[in-house]
């Protein structure tokens, strides 16, 4: 399978690589090099002005996460401040990455919870290899923040007036 996919030839993935890689095992024992060769991850959830288990912390206070949303799972704050990509999800890994330029006091709470929502979202839905991502179900979740559509706004606003 993953010779074929090596050489862009489509491949069904079968149930029982799906459930492996889904295993704590599997997840534990790779992890660290993925985190190792990612060149982008500060290694760290404590930001300069925010802590991002603060945000978890406020989304499972408010039922909008659960703790096996989250299990096994590892978050970080990027090195860059990009405003294109506010967050990134390895549902194989269960990495989040949030960026930097949200760690900032200029940036509220509810605009951070709701990245770090968004990404955990991801968590939820699992690895799926050659599924679609954000689905129906998917923004369903996503609609269930509240503010959800002033958050959206917001970003798009941090993202046009810092010019990026």
């Amino acid at each position: 399978m993953l010779v074929r996919r090596s050489r862009k030839q489509r491949t069904a993935v079968p149930a029982s690589f799906c459930e492996y890689v889904a295993t704590d095992d599997f997840v534990i024992s790779r992890r660290p090099t993925y985190i190792d060769r990612s060149r982008n991850l500060l290694r760290t959830d404590i930001g300069d002005h925010a802590f991002i288990p603060d945000s978890i912390q406020r989304l499972l206070d408010a039922g909008l996460l659960t703790p096996e949303d989250i299990r096994n799972s590892w978050f970080s704050w990027t090195r860059r401040d990009n405003l294109r990509r506010l967050g990134f999800c390895s549902t194989l890994f269960r990495v989040v990455g949030i960026s930097s330029a949200l760690d900032s006091p200029e940036v509220p709470d509810s605009i951070r919870d709701y990245v770090v929502y968004h990404e955990c979202l991801h968590l939820r839905q699992g690895y799926r290899p050659g599924g679609r991502i954000h689905d129906a179900e998917f923004r369903r979740w996503e609609r269930s923040y509240p503010g959800w559509k002033e958050c959206e706004n917001a970003l798009r606003t941090l993202h046009r007036r810092t010019g990026s």
